[in-house]
């Protein structure tokens, strides 16, 4: 920090303020003033600063991120708490705030845990059986885990009262990430309060933009200052890093950079050696007393990345779990009705049995060994299924049937493929110098999965085969720098790429994008939309067809017969299922043997099929660019209080808002209701139903920032990426389907700016459609969720929409999952690959998990899928491990599930097909015969 030391009026402000209780200070620019309260906190604490939203918002987390510690009270935090810096909302001044006291728990100590868990019912903390979210907690067993608001989730384990470890857990994975010797958390103390007034004097310092008299040593941020600062704001240079290099070279001035390694590694490859070191700062400044030049990646690249990381990889039920009433298909039984799990006494023996109900009242008790047998039914609709009846060969001549068909589709399939592999196509060069500069000058830390999902691309590229591949991923995770990246890469090699879009807007988004990350480069981006003129469209497209365009951008006004490019290699299709018959039949005609890269936004519903049949190669991308937030989502009436606060909270703090009423009749009437609700609010409306040019003007004027609110229908769900705006409400919600839902609150959350989004429904009851998918919805807010709605959707919905209607009619006949299955048996029995069975395991043990030690059934059914699911001994440690982790240590007959699971593993690895016992001797068979016999001692193998 030595290099901040640039405060040495702070020493006279401390001795100025012991001889009068209010000085004034000014001149800070960027994040000096962080740095200043945190200079501050290290001679006199606490520190109150008392301020408006935008202001907290703006320094409590960099604050917080200099290692000082924070709390920040306002509404949604109303809890006192010691901390060093203790920012406060002005608004909130005179409300009463709870207090709350540390609880430190520390391991190898006991703790009273009756009172904690009445402590952290009292800090507004909601039990749930699963923490995945700040503000829940959950007990299983000894085992507790607690993720207060604003601090680390951790996971508590007793032995008694004793506290036998602490760890800090993944809310994602549920995976314990560090073992710590201690926790520290604040938790309410019920019945006290106290007011900002009574603060106790002589303790700490108040900073504010007014006098208030609070009975402590005040500073006041006024122009008409007692001590000013001489500090500056750099200049941006939006990624020029050629002006970047030239400024330091020719500048009396001496720069510094405040940057992660990684992004100092990328600067110094292309401009050369730089002075480097990291502080958590969102904005540099320019010291003229010292002329020093701090600059941060906002100012090089005119962002404000954050530190989080969110989700990286599946979430950890996989919606394996089963729900009571669930429709499953049984591989012998057919389609059955789960009814929960039932604990029964089989030749002396303990086993956990799923119940499944047929049709006519019959019943099986499916062991849980047994379970690999079972899949969850998803449809074709969202009809229910007609349950099977025991007894009859209607099931068996149904999967017949099925799989004659699944064998013609999949030569059909596999026809396609070959044609693909076989078609000559153009081997692009490996990276060179002007690829490592752009991708220098990319203003963001890729994700793991963006990265792997740029070398896919590259490596196809560079294949000799055409590439046919799809980047699916979430709104805003980074597909279209993927894109970017093909298309200078094509350029490079003197290729010409079209990059298709649905809509004039987005083709204008992307077109802005290009140009200004390949404005340094010899590339030349133009655009073909009807913000062109006649005249300009014209030229545009004659001098694309003369090889003079490298990069053209636009609407199907590109798939008309006028547009033959010279030479082109790369064809980038987005949002592919947003197109016509007609105009999908023309990209065709572009096709046979160029590169294609289609982008989908939603990464399951519609691509799941491709890619399970293998027309294509897909790459997904799971994990939110750093910085990200997530969307704070919430159900509501037509409170008109409610969606007051909600606007006028999103304008204070400088932003927008959409609201989507998806109704052109009785649009204008909701945009009286909102005028009347605040008569100052400046609306633009679209719909559409209006002229093309006209709306499209008209959301330019609400981008330039001419409106507050933009009053639409759901013709918002792909549009324009708008950072300003970070506050959705959507009227009528209920009638939306869930990917639609998660599509219009993905159009917020785009920056780094806390977004919400609120789902409007009628106080009558809801169909149960409309209740699952809005329960779905406010369930599944976590970063990169797109994944799990997506499923969530197939099973509310049905996936009709994704095949073609013979694929549709063999769905609703078996279940998608067994449909899948057979599917891909066909099309490794084509292709000549060997056939592994899953083995029948007739073995009587104690083997289930007692409902006293993981007391969801959900999760427990879950866990006993993965468990039969396992494809090695190395995975199958990793759930043990997992088991523990989020459960604590397991009684015997768990032990007995390990044990099926590694029988299973050894079935699979030798080709039996059925696994029985005899007495203390395990017997492996294939084809009738015993191909292997281990000896057993209880639950532990003792000859092989």
């Amino acid at each position: 920090m030595s290099e901040f030391q640039f405060f040495p009026l702070i020493d006279r402000i401390i001795e100025a303020l012991k001889s009068k209780n209010s000085i004034s200070i000014f001149g800070f620019y960027g994040s000096a003033f962080s740095l200043f309260i945190w200079e501050l906190s290290r001679r006199i604490t606490p520190i109150f600063y008392i301020t408006n939203k935008k202001n907290i918002e703006r320094y409590g987390d960099e604050i917080t991120e200099l290692e000082c510690s924070t709390n920040i009270i306002n509404e949604n935090n109303p809890f006192f708490e010691s901390a060093k810096v203790i920012l406060i909302d002005e608004d909130f001044l005179e409300r009463k705030i709870g207090v709350k006291e540390n609880v430190e728990l520390i391991k190898g100590e006991t703790i009273d845990l009756q009172e904690l868990l009445l402590r952290l019912a009292a800090s507004g903390l909601d039990r749930e059986e699963i923490v995945e979210e700040e503000g829940e907690y959950a007990i299983r067993g000894g085992v507790i885990d607690v993720y207060p608001k604003g601090a680390e989730p951790v996971r508590i384990e007793l032995d008694g009262d004793l506290v036998y470890s602490i760890r800090k857990f993944d809310p994602q994975t549920q995976r314990s990430i560090e073992v710590i010797n201690r926790y520290t958390v604040s938790l309410a103390v019920p019945d006290s309060f106290w007011t900002v007034k009574s603060i106790p004097p002589n303790s700490g310092l108040i900073i504010a933009e007014k006098k208030l008299n609070l009975n402590l040593p005040e500073i006041i941020i006024s122009p008409e200052a007692d001590f000013c600062f001489r500090l500056s704001l750099p200049r941006k240079y939006f990624g020029d890093l050629g002006a970047l290099k030239h400024d330091i070279n020719h500048s009396s001035y001496n720069y510094k950079f405040l940057l992660k390694s990684i992004i100092a590694e990328r600067l110094n490859k292309v401009i050369g050696f730089i002075e480097t070191f990291y502080l958590p700062l969102k904005e540099g400044f320019v010291d003229e007393k010292r002329k020093i030049i701090f600059l941060t990646e906002s100012e090089i690249f005119g962002t404000l990345p954050q530190k989080k990381v969110g989700y990286k990889g599946l979430f950890i039920d996989d919606l394996k779990g089963l729900k009571i009433d669930d429709y499953v298909v049984h591989s012998d039984y057919g389609i059955g009705q789960f009814k929960g799990l039932t604990l029964l006494e089989i030749d002396g023996k303990k086993v956990e049995c799923l119940r499944i109900d047929y049709a006519e009242g019959d019943k099986v008790y499916l062991p849980v060994n047994k379970i690999n047998r079972l899949e969850r039914y998803i449809g074709a609709t969202e009809h229910k299924p007609r349950l099977s009846r025991l007894g009859s060969d209607f099931w068996l001549r149904t999967k017949n049937r099925v799989k004659k068909a699944a064998e013609r589709i999949a030569i059909e399939l596999l026809n396609i493929y070959a044609v693909r592999k076989n078609t000559p196509g153009f081997a692009f060069s490996s990276d060179s110098m002007e690829m490592a500069e752009l991708e220098a000058s990319f203003p963001y830390e890729e994700t793991e999965d963006q990265l792997k999902a740029i070398e896919d691309v590259k490596r196809d590229m560079e294949s000799p085969f055409p590439q046919d591949r799809l980047i699916c991923g979430d709104v805003g995770f980074g597909k279209t720098e993927i894109a970017l990246r093909a298309a200078f890469k094509a350029a490079l090699d003197g290729k010409q790429t079209i990059f298709l879009c649905p809509t004039t807007l987005l083709a204008f988004q992307h077109y802005r994008t290009f140009k200004k990350r390949l404005e340094n480069f010899p590339v030349r981006v133009e655009m073909v939309s009807r913000f062109k003129s006649v005249s300009e469209l014209k030229e545009i497209i004659k001098e694309f067809n003369e090889g003079k365009v490298d990069i053209v951008i636009g609407t199907h006004r590109l798939l008309q017969f006028d547009v033959v490019p010279r030479d082109l290699g790369l064809l980038i299709v987005d949002e592919e299922q947003r197109f016509g018959v007609i105009q999908k039949e023309r990209i065709k005609r572009l096709k046979p043997n160029i590169d294609v890269l289609y982008l989908s936004a939603t990464p399951i519903p519609r691509t799941l099929y491709m890619a399970l049949t293998g027309i294509k190669d897909i790459s997904n991308i799971y994990t939110p660019p750093a910085g990200r937030k997530e969307i704070i989502t919430k159900i509501i009436y037509f409170d008109e209080e409610e969606i007051k606060r909600a606007i006028e909270y999103e304008i204070a703090r400088n932003g927008q808002v959409f609201f989507v009423h998806n109704s052109i009749q009785t649009i204008g009437k909701v945009r009286e209701r909102l005028l009347n609700i605040l008569p100052d609010l400046k609306i633009c409306v679209i719909h559409g139903r209006m002229n093309e040019r006209v709306s499209e003007e008209r959301i330019l004027e609400f981008i330039e920032g001419r409106y507050d609110l933009l009053l639409a229908t759901a013709i918002v769900e792909s549009g324009l990426d708008m950072p300003r705006v970070n506050t959705i409400i959507v009227d009528q919600a209920h009638r939306f389907g869930l990917s639609d839902l998660h599509q219009l609150r993905g159009r917020v959350g785009r920056s780094d700016v806390q977004a919400y989004a609120y789902f409007i429904v009628p106080r009558q009851r809801l169909t149960p459609e409309a209740e699952k998918r809005l329960a779905a919805l406010t369930s599944y807010t976590s970063l990169g969720s797109g994944f799990r709605l997506a499923l969530r959707d197939m099973e509310i919905r049905g996936i009709g929409n994704l095949l073609g209607k013979e694929q549709s009619g063999f769905v609703n006949a078996i279940g998608y999952h067994h449909y899948v299955k057979i599917l891909n048996r066909a099309v490794s029995e084509i292709k000549g690959r060997e056939i592994v069975e899953e083995p029948i395991i007739s073995i009587n043990l104690d083997a289930y998990f007692p409902s006293e030690y993981i007391q969801s059934s959900y999760e427990r059914t879950a866990l006993y899928k993965r468990l039969l699911e396992v494809d090695s001994e190395f995975e199958l440690q990793k759930l043990k491990e997992e088991i523990v982790d989020r459960f604590g240590q397991y009684p015997e007959p768990v032990e007995g599930l390990f044990l099926l699971a590694r029988l299973r593993l050894e079935a699979i690895t030798i080709g039996a097909t059925e696994i029985k016992q005899k007495g203390n001797e395990i017997l492996f068979y294939h084809k009738g015969e015993v191909v292997k016999t281990i000896i057993m001692s209880g639950n532990t193998i003792i000859d092989r």
